[in-house]
């Protein structure tokens, strides 16, 4: 099939976006088999520019069809939080780990160094103590 936007040929038959693209193959499901010329104007769908290759992809896409690019991006104000409160940050791993991964996964990486930071310090302090009070 080919797509009317950018005219190159998508193998698969049953894509309701163009794999180079990203735009949609049909006007609306009703026009499913008539494909309409492509508009000098503005995309009739909210876009996002990939970072990666600068493709537009649909608002709500979780990633680039073009290059397989991730568009969730961990905020870093919440990696900070995440650090400091840790028990926040493993909250907001399991809440969003199915759909958004990357944040999720980060927010947990936040509060688990977090955690190992705590007990390092924690380990060294009282190994100090026990050493100190054992020369004392």
């Amino acid at each position: 099939m080919i797509c009317p936007h950018c005219k190159k040929e998508n193998y698969n038959e049953n894509a309701l976006v163009c794999a180079y693209c990203s735009m949609p193959m049909y006007d609306a499901p009703n026009t499913a088999n008539s494909i309409a010329e492509p508009s000098n104007s503005q995309p009739a769908y909210p876009q996002k520019i990939c970072p990666v290759c600068g493709n537009s992809c649909y608002c709500d896409a979780a990633i680039c069809v073009r290059c397989g690019a991730m568009f969730d991006e961990p905020s870093v104000a919440v990696k900070v939080l995440s650090f400091l409160f840790p028990v926040l940050g493993f909250i907001l791993y399991f809440v969003e780990r199915s759909t958004k991964p990357v944040s999720a996964s980060a927010y947990g990486k936040m509060a688990f160094i977090s955690v190992l930071i705590g007990v390092g310090i924690q380990v060294v302090f009282w190994g100090a103590v026990i050493i100190i009070g054992v020369i004392v």
